[in-house]
């Protein structure tokens, strides 16, 4: 008897770039309907249009379920913040007399360049998409930047810092800076420098293609905590949220290369968790 073996191809992974192609430029005035209301960047897209200095001219998005958030261009007059029903109304900063600015520059969110009256109905699935690419831990990076006039906004910083890291986000480096008014030329470069530094920390975490292997302290905290979590009366949130994270089978907050030995480390901390919860 001969034996036939199949090998499978694996499967070509597509960018959201190929899977969502730029539509042919059209101003009628369904197509025009959509620049209204500013499209999603991928978080690719999102990091070089803050490196070009759009930063300021940009608006965060944050899901109701508040599990994760996107950097979209602003709302007019909501440049810089959350973003506001109330400033819905005012448009897509970025569109003006018809226009938009980002047109041509190569920087135009992926979702404005790919949705057309022709595509009726597809634009949701590549807003979809998206969003899975904000769920991606590199696409929740997080760091803190604290203003003080006393001195004691360090320890602010690394509060905040280390609750980033225990929800789950991809923390980098952030800075305290002095903003006492009036301020000195001095302080003012110092500001400058600091902030400037912290956003190359940002912009460099953002551009990983792969998300960092948590520390032995912070795999411990993880696995110890969420078998608290797990024993608590099920109508709580804390439970619910874990549940849907799937974070009581999980490794770690995100999908990583843990090791052997972090593996090893993973289950010994999963019973030490349980034994400790027992006794709660």
């Amino acid at each position: 008897m001969m034996s036939v073996s199949v090998m499978k191809r694996k499967k070509k992974h597509r960018s959201l770039r190929d899977k969502y192609p730029p539509s042919e430029p059209c101003s009628c005035e369904i197509c025009r309907s959509y620049c209204v209301r500013p499209g999603w960047w991928t978080v690719e897209e999102a990091s070089k249009a803050i490196k070009a200095g759009y930063g300021h001219r940009m608006m965060l998005e944050i899901a109701p379920e508040m599990t994760f958030g996107v950097l979209s261009p602003a709302f007019k007059g909501c440049e810089g913040f959350y973003a506001l029903q109330e400033y819905s109304k005012n448009g897509c900063n970025f569109y003006t007399d018809g226009l938009c600015e980002l047109f041509g520059t190569g920087l135009s969110p992926l979702e404005c360049r790919y949705c057309h009256h022709l595509r009726k109905g597809l634009g949701q699935k590549c807003h979809e998409d998206i969003e899975k690419d904000w769920r991606t831990p590199v696409g929740q990076t997080f760091t803190a930047i604290v203003t003080q006039g006393v001195p004691a906004g360090g320890k602010i910083c690394k509060y905040l810092e280390d609750s980033g890291e225990n929800l789950g986000f991809n923390v980098t480096k952030g800075c305290c800076v002095w903003t006492l008014n009036p301020m000195t030329e001095g302080q003012k470069k110092d500001l400058q420098k600091k902030v400037k530094k912290c956003s190359e920390r940002y912009y460099k975490s953002l551009m990983r293609s792969t998300p960092p292997v948590p520390s032995v302290f912070r795999l411990m905290l993880f696995r110890m905590g969420r078998r608290g979590v797990q024993n608590v009366d099920k109508k709580y949130y804390d439970y619910e949220y874990y549940k849907n994270k799937g974070w009581f089978e999980s490794d770690y907050y995100y999908e990583t290369s843990l090791g052997p030995f972090k593996k090893l480390l993973g289950r010994l901390f999963d019973f030490m968790g349980k034994q400790v919860s027992k006794r709660m």
